[in-house]
């Protein structure tokens, strides 16, 4: 699980979301629908995509998800416990300002200098090809 505090905090809050869905005698993913957002709660703008509540029906079908047993510990498969549970994440897609310098050289050549951070995942090699 790589990244930053979002990835722990995501599965710390669902699995928060479970339990409470449980203690209230709640579907978890009903609870979830209950207090699912149509617009982004801080800039009220709606979301350019979404398709969360398809997912959670998707996801449901696909794993029977009506049929399980959903008293917590109550399913087993020889010493194993089996357990179903649910939970959504998201990460943010926002942008910052971009800058790009350029120098054309005399003999043809082109420099394109923007500063970008890369922890890994391909972003120098992907502005180098863009480049």
């Amino acid at each position: 699980m790589r990244g930053p505090g979002e990835t722990t905090g995501a599965f710390a809050l669902e699995s928060a979301m479970d339990e409470l869905a449980y203690a209230a005698k709640i579907d978890p993913i009903e609870f979830r629908l209950l207090n699912y957002a149509e617009t982004d709660l801080e800039d009220k703008k709606p979301y350019s995509s979404k398709f969360l509540k398809e997912c959670y029906q998707l996801g449901a079908d696909k794993i029977k998800w009506s049929a399980r047993n959903p008293e917590p510990r109550s399913m087993k498969e020889g010493d194993w416990l089996i357990g179903y549970g649910t939970g959504s994440g998201i990460f943010s897609a926002w942008r910052g300002a971009a800058k790009v310098g350029a120098r054309l050289l005399p003999d043809g050549s082109l420099i394109l200098a923007s500063g970008v951070t890369d922890m890994g995942p391909g972003t120098a090699t992907a502005m180098t090809q863009l480049a």
